[in-house]
């Protein structure tokens, strides 16, 4: 199918941008390959039924009857269309609509194809091959397949012999004829890129990349809170404790047709597609059987060189599987253990242990076929399989502690502003070197049965399992009383150091992800040519989601100077040598949608429906130390001489467990209208959401010695002031009030309307306007009224019961310019403002000396983001036909998102702020997980005669805010990425793929805001990811 050959509804050419649109499609014909016509082949256009009562008509007559009487609509192609030309038909009822169309494109000159509801139409080329019309009357031949190779199975339609050829083309009609703005990348787009799952692609869309801290889509500057990610329609849980988004690591790509970003809302959409709404489309099925076989590996570039790899012992080899909490102290298991439960085993020790760096398999497998179940029923089956494994390892260096303090001067034109003072002080510093092995697993079948042209049901079934194993060693750092200087500052003998004074000092941490997802959806499609087609849609679905962390580890150990032993501190609290966790997080949700939709004529329609949504959640944790015992009296230290024996002498201690359920439900009713004004060419929609939410969570997390009352306290200054918390007064309350008081309990209904205009004042061109309400809401784990631990930061975190729904407004308008086969050029502005937007802060903590927790408030600001995105796709044979291998794409965005730092002025007068305003900050900030700009080049060269094509795609984005801090705020640095993929057709079966990921292996930084510092550039820390390379090869049956 030619991307070229639909766009919307034309009109003759009367004016002079219409002849330009024609003097276009006749210069970009000969690049438009020719196709057999066989219009009676097709058993949707067979099926249809057509009443000729006057004749000869004209063939724009001709349509507008046909559209009167079926259910499809008309497309016309680029070039011009000769609707006054005359057809003539037999005047009878019940003729088919094939033989009406053979026999139209006999007599006109034009032929058509049909895709879903539409069919296209376009001036005949010498080299179209035409079938004749058939007999009147006669019926449809047995051989039911439509003329490109595709089951007529409605939007279950795939044409290529791996299910993925053409995609592009149905992904580029999807964008041209939706009334929002959508961005697409069909699977052809995805073979071209480096990504074995969804998280590497997200990147090549405009306007997308992926949050600091997991593999969350950020969508023009909004973190996962303001997006959705959906799976054939269902929006899926999250098995991240504290996000309520799903990490598109767990989805294959090679087990999707594409993926479809929304860039704005909807009626008929989640209401909190506030930045973007990331559909993903499972693979479809072809007209008749195939069979495609994978196999490969990745290697990192340390594989090559014999680098080392950190790993750790386990009870067993399942982690090959992605099951690894099978041979762990599990989560389930530990919360039956009492409190001094864990005796020391060799399978859980405290330390890594290096090997030569593995190799990392991958395999895949994808079948599909469609069988015919009498003369009209169909049904179709595809089923895929995943299997993909990754073993890295990173170095870098990082510093801890600070040696500068935030100070004011006045610069040369008299004004006040802020620099980094260095007092000289020793900052510690260390190198380090991680590791991670990743596994992961995907499971795809898809079954749809129709039993007529007008009815389908479909079961669509996935399931992902993803095991990261994590091993870090950090080495070169130096102790000195308690210090932690740099090695190079402790052996100045400026600084009065002995050697007898200093230990050297090593950190290990190990850590395991098992995440499960899993979603199964029943749906179905049924058109009622007695209700003038109008359309009922339907799906029910169940999923579930995990995400189990069993026995993360993290210890400390020393050397003297001078000696041959390692010793360990002793002691219980959180920040000893030795601390464990388990934690496990499990999410189910039930969701059912059903719409129906009601042409109206004239290319109006109107639709309504329903979504209901029940979601349950629950999080369990336990806390454990362990400790030796002390050789001497008074107990401090314990000799040891290797770092790996420690694990014989540590008995575990555990702390009580922490249990919460959550439950959530969003209840929806929609309405959308969608009509022409004046001319199809200028198209109105809009329609409204009520959408009800409630949040609620029960249970409790456990921190000896602290309340609730006594964290609000720190946050507001007094126990009854406004604060992070709220307006709450907790004076003369028990603790049980208190909880009982800040227990999360939001119920609201939010009108969510939306309207958009479409205007195509030429074929290729298109111009949307959209602007719409939607919301933002907190996440369970931020309203969860309980402590738990944050093994990441080393800091406690609590939630707040107190937040408040953020409501979001959207602008949005987009013109993009469509050439033909995929190429196009696209140009989007738009504005967003956040009321009462949700961060996350840290506040005092009430039993730790100078210690913090963190905690999720509403800024009592408004945010305002605005920005423009820029994309473009040429083939660069319009240049001659030497270059028509070649082609060029690319896109750019910039987006400048703002809040002012949340301030609030407490009861007792006192200013309570993110940051010190004595001091001349700026009034506003970033927000989280935003660069100011991203850009993504790749250039293509295919050469076909060879079965060869090559890709080289660049990647680069602005610095991102990752942290808030009291002085100098944290950023990750800007920083690009090449990558590199060869693929080599090896016969009619066969093909080999070769890639480069990271061909450069920039330096990556965390730094401090330099507009901050006066300009200094404060390094906390520096890495290089690493190259990694890949070689698979794919055989089709």
């Amino acid at each position: 199918m030619n991307a070229s050959f639909y766009c919307r509804h034309a009109r003759p050419l009367r004016n002079p941008r219409h002849r330009l649109a024609l003097l276009l499609a006749v210069l970009l014909a000969p690049f438009l390959a020719a196709e057999p016509f066989d219009y009676a082949r097709d058993p949707e256009l067979a099926a249809a039924r057509v009443n000729i009562t006057e004749s000869p008509v004209t063939l724009g007559a001709l349509l507008d009857l046909c559209e009167r009487q079926t259910r499809f609509k008309f497309v016309y192609a680029k070039s011009s269309v000769p609707l006054d030309a005359g057809v003539d038909l037999p005047v009878a009822g019940g003729q088919r609509l094939s033989s009406v169309l053979a026999a139209a494109s006999a007599q006109t000159a034009v032929v058509f194809k049909r895709q879903n509801n539409q069919i296209g139409l376009r001036l005949r080329r010498d080299d179209d091959q035409v079938a004749p019309p058939p007999p009147s009357g006669a019926d449809a031949p047995k051989n039911t397949a439509t003329a490109d190779g595709v089951v007529a199975m409605e939007k279950y339609q795939v044409t290529s012999s791996v299910l993925r050829a053409n995609t592009r083309e149905l992904f580029t009609e999807m964008r041209r004829g939706s009334a929002i703005s959508i961005e697409t990348l069909s699977a052809e787009d995805m073979a071209r890129f480096i990504g074995s799952d969804v998280s590497d692609l997200m990147i090549r869309i405009p306007g997308v990349s992926t949050s600091v801290v997991g593999n969350f889509a950020v969508v023009r500057g909004l973190s996962e809170r303001y997006n959705t990610v959906t799976f054939n329609g269902l929006v899926l849980p999250s098995s991240d404790p504290e996000r309520q988004s799903t990490e598109l690591d767990q989805f294959p790509s090679r087990l999707l047709d594409g993926i479809v970003v929304y860039k704005n809302f909807s009626p008929e959409l989640p209401g909190n597609l506030s930045g973007g709404g990331v559909e993903l489309k499972p693979l479809s099925f072809p007209s008749k059987r195939i069979l495609s076989l994978t196999l490969g590996g990745s290697f990192d570039e340390g594989f090559f060189s014999g680098g080392d790899f950190l790993t750790y012992k386990t009870g067993g080899h399942n982690d090959l599987w992605a099951l690894g909490t099978r041979d762990r102290i599990s989560t389930d298991d530990v919360f039956k253990l009492p409190s001094d439960g864990i005796a020391p085993s060799a399978d859980n020790p405290f330390t890594d242990q290096r090997k030569r760096l593995p190799f990392g398999p991958k395999f895949g497998f994808v079948y599909g076929d469609t069988f015919k179940l009498g003369s009209e029923a169909r049904l179709g089956v595809s089923v895929g399989f995943s299997y993909d494994s990754s073993y890295g390892t990173e170095t870098g260096s990082a510093n801890e502690g600070s040696t500068f303090s935030a100070q004011v001067r006045t610069n040369a034109d008299g004004k006040r502003e802020l620099y980094a003072y260095f007092s000289g002080g020793l900052r510690s510093s260390y190198d380090y070197i991680e590791s991670e092995a990743d596994v992961s697993l995907g499971f795809l079948a898809n079954a749809a049965f129709t039993w007529n042209p007008w009815n389908r049901i479909s079961l669509t079934g996935f399931a992902s399992l993803t095991g990261i194993d994590t091993a870090r060693h950090e080495y070169n750092m130096v102790e000195v009383n308690g210090d932690m200087p740099t090695p190079e500052a402790a052996a100045d003998p400026a600084r009065g150091i002995t050697l007898e004074e200093t230990h050297y000092r090593w950190r290990d941490r190990l850590d395991y992800r098992e995440r499960f997802l899993g979603a199964l959806v029943l749906a179905g499609d049924h058109v009622f040519p007695a209700a003038r087609d109008g359309t009922l849609t339907w799906s029910a679905g169940l999923a579930e989601a995990s995400q189990d962390q069993p026995d993360s580890r993290k210890i400390l150990y020393t050397r003297p100077y001078g000696q041959d032993y390692y010793e360990l501190r002793t002691g219980t609290d959180m920040d000893g040598s030795i601390t464990r966790q388990w934690r496990k997080t499990e999410e189910e949700q039930e969701t059912f949608q059903v719409s129906w939709k009601q042409p109206l004529g004239r290319g109006a329609s109107f639709t309504f429906g329903a979504t209901v949504s029940r979601t349950d959640r629950t999080y369990s944790e336990r806390l454990g130390s362990a400790t030796v015992a002390p050789l001497t009296d008074p107990p401090r230290h314990r000799p040891f001489d290797d770092p790996s024996d420690i694990w014989e002498y540590a008995r575990t201690t555990l702390r009580a467990s922490s249990t919460v359920d959550q439950k959530r439900s969003i209840n929806a009713l929609f309405l959308k209208a969608e009509t022409p004004l004046f001319s199809r060419r200028l198209r109105l929609s809009g329609g409204l959401r009520f959408e009800q939410t409630r949040l609620s969570a029960s249970g409790f997390g456990l921190v000896p010695g602290s309340t609730l009352s006594s964290l609000v306290h720190y946050t507001n200054g007094t126990v009854s002031s406004r604060g992070y918390f709220g307006d709450v007064d907790f004076r003369g309350l028990t603790e049980a009030e208190q909880e009982e008081l800040a227990s999360p309990d939001i119920d609201q209904v939010d009108l969510l309307p939306m309207a958009g205009l479409t205007w195509n004042p030429i074929d290729p061109l298109t111009f949307r306007l959209t602007a719409s309400k939607t919301v933002a809401r907190p996440s369970l784990r931020e309203i969860g009224n309980y402590y738990t631990w944050n093994f990441d930061t080393d800091r406690y975190q609590h939630g707040n019961g107190f937040l408040q729904v953020s409501d979001v407004r959207n602008l949005d308008f987009r013109a993009e310019y469509f050439f033909g086969q995929g190429d196009l050029v696209a140009l989007s502005l738009f504005y967003k403002t956040i009321e009462r937007p949700i961060e996350l802060g840290t506040v005092p903590f009430p039993t730790s000396n100078g210690g913090k927790a963190e905690t999720w408030f509403n800024n009592n600001h408004t945010a305002r983001l605005h920005g423009m995105e820029f994309e473009f796709r040429k083939n660069l044979g319009f240049l001659g036909d030497a270059l028509s291998g070649l082609s060029l794409g690319g896109n750019a965005s910039w987006i400048d998102a703002q809040v002012a730092p949340v301030q609030f002025t407490t009861t007792m007068g006192s200013v309570r702020s993110e940051k010190n305003y004595s001091y001349p900050y700026d009034p506003e900030r970033r927000l989280y997980d935003q660069p100011e700009w991203l850009a993504n080049l790749d250039f293509t060269w295919e050469i076909r005669r060879w079965g060869s094509s090559f890709t080289l795609a660049w990647f680069a984005t602005d610095r991102v805010l990752s942290s808030v801090e009291r002085d100098f705020d944290e950023y990750l640095d800007s920083h690009e990425r090449f990558d590199l993929s060869c693929t080599q057709r090896l016969g009619k079966r066969f093909a080999l793929k070769l890639s480069v990921r990271n061909l450069f292996d920039p330096e990556r930084r965390r730094i401090r805001d330099k507009d901050q510092t006066g300009g200094a550039i404060i390094v906390d820390r520096r890495w290089h990811d690493g190259r990694s390379y890949t070689a698979q090869i794919t055989a089709e049956f």
